[in-house]
């Protein structure tokens, strides 16, 4: 993180995370020649930011979301253009079977509630056919809400791991058996979620439980 944050911008700053991530993708030319990544997000608002930021610094890119009709160019740009190193993906664009297995680098732009969500879009990379090591960057903004909302993703993603579907957790200390239970536990999440019914009808943002919103804005205080 310090040689990333080290990386020098030139021009105007966009967030906190939106230069951070710029500065991931420039260290990201060195660390890793070659290397594509999926940038992921669910919100609009952070995409527009991303484009701007993306052709300012001169990264190459692609899009795909919900809105337009340059999807399948854009998918085809990012597979078929060395530079291209990155493609932008809207939470709601949907692609049943998409492969993008020439990535190998996912940034998750913000924490989800919804882990089906969140592995819909690393299944999209880390799949067969993969031939790399997958590597997958979430990004957390110290001191706010996404705190909270990562806590409580954790909490649900442990309570899944050794359940056996059947609703009861325990500990699991073998490191192996810590991954095969998390991998159980995520292909169960796939399984037996709805993607599109996840994605709010509105503009931005993912479907949540009114008590998972208040956990996330005023952790365990009790409603007045």
């Amino acid at each position: 993180m310090r040689a990333i944050q080290n990386v020098k911008l030139h021009g105007p700053s966009y967030s906190t995370k939106v230069d951070t991530l710029i500065k991931h993708l420039l260290w990201l030319r060195d660390e890793d020649p070659g290397a594509k990544s999926i940038i992921f997000t669910q919100f609009l608002s952070i995409f527009g930011f991303l484009e701007h930021a993306l052709r300012n610094h001169g990264i190459g890119y692609a899009a795909f979301k919900r809105l337009g009709s340059n999807k399948s160019s854009g998918i085809q740009m990012f597979k078929d253009n060395p530079n291209v190193e990155c493609l932008l993906m809207d939470a709601r664009a949907h692609s049943s079977g998409l492969n993008l297995v020439n990535a190998n680098h996912v940034f998750i732009c913000e924490p989800l509630l919804n882990t089906a969500l969140e592995l819909q879009a690393i299944a999209r990379v880390d799949r067969i056919g993969q031939e790399h090591e997958t590597t997958v960057w979430l990004y957390v903004v110290e001191g706010t809400v996404e705190e909270n909302i990562q806590a409580l993703s954790e909490r649900r993603r442990l309570a899944h791991m050794g359940d056996g579907g059947k609703g009861k957790s325990k500990e699991i200390t073998d490191e192996d058996a810590q991954a095969a239970a998390l991998e159980a536990a995520n292909s169960r999440e796939l399984e037996h979620a709805s993607v599109t019914k996840l994605i709010g009808t509105w503009e931005e943002g993912e479907v949540v439980d009114k008590g998972d919103l208040w956990d996330c804005l005023f952790g365990h205080a009790a409603p007045a």
